[in-house]
């Protein structure tokens, strides 16, 4: 089973090893990873608008139809008014939400209304990306962040870019009181950092996804 006592801390995002001067709760590349996606998903905002319309072109990529626009008699993508339209699943909403957490854990005041998404979004990212280096170094639940940023930097960029997701199977390789390997299968694909086996309940991080795998067409062999 991967969740075995550990002497060394491990970092809370990624499951490495934390070999660090000062204490810290999550790992420099993982606090990285997390600021560009932040980043990435403040620009990729600003460009669902233009795929809102089924049938709209991936970003950069025109279409001409010889005949003027279109556009307006398009019907609308769910998958994108699932992100950029109100309610609590959307950027916005998962974001905020995360905010309220830090403010809460840091005996801040809970944001008051901000106006349109729009105004919102840039205000709760800089919000997030000035406290990310206190969220990595004593804010256990720092996790929450990472995981709701690779879903949302994955999703929002395979809208723009056109690009689906491929799913691999791997295989859950954790041992029983009686020494039988679950085996169960389960799917991750690029934008995965940890996956829960659905059969035993063993966490697995991105670190063995790749052993895993092969673990996995080893026994289907």
């Amino acid at each position: 089973m991967p969740d075995q006592p550990h002497d060394t801390p491990l970092c809370t995002c990624c499951h490495r090893e934390l070999h660090t001067a000062t204490p810290r709760v999550a790992c420099q590349p993982c606090q990285d990873r997390m600021h560009d996606r932040l980043n990435t998903v403040e620009h990729n905002w600003l460009q669902l608008p233009s795929s809102l319309q089924r049938g709209a072109a991936p970003a950069g990529q025109g279409i001409s139809t010889g005949r003027g626009s279109a556009s307006g008699r398009l019907p609308l993508r769910l998958d994108v008014l699932s992100l950029a339209g109100p309610g609590s699943d959307t950027i916005l909403g998962q974001l905020l939400a995360v905010e309220d957490d830090w403010r809460r854990a840091r005996g801040f005041t809970v944001q008051t209304w901000r106006g349109s998404a729009d105004q919102a979004l840039p205000k709760v990212c800089r919000f997030l990306r000035n406290h990310l280096p206190w969220a990595c170094e004593e804010y256990g639940d720092v996790d929450q962040l990472d995981q709701t940023l690779a879903r949302l930097a994955g999703a929002t960029t395979r809208i723009l870019t056109g690009d689906r997701s491929r799913r691999v199977p791997v295989t859950c390789l954790a041992e029983y009181d009686d020494g039988t390997a679950c085996g169960t299968q389960m799917l991750v694909d690029a934008s995965t950092l940890s996956v829960v086996c659905g059969g035993c309940g063993a966490r697995w991080s991105r670190a063995d996804f790749q052993r895993l795998a092969r673990a996995g067409q080893g026994m289907a062999a």
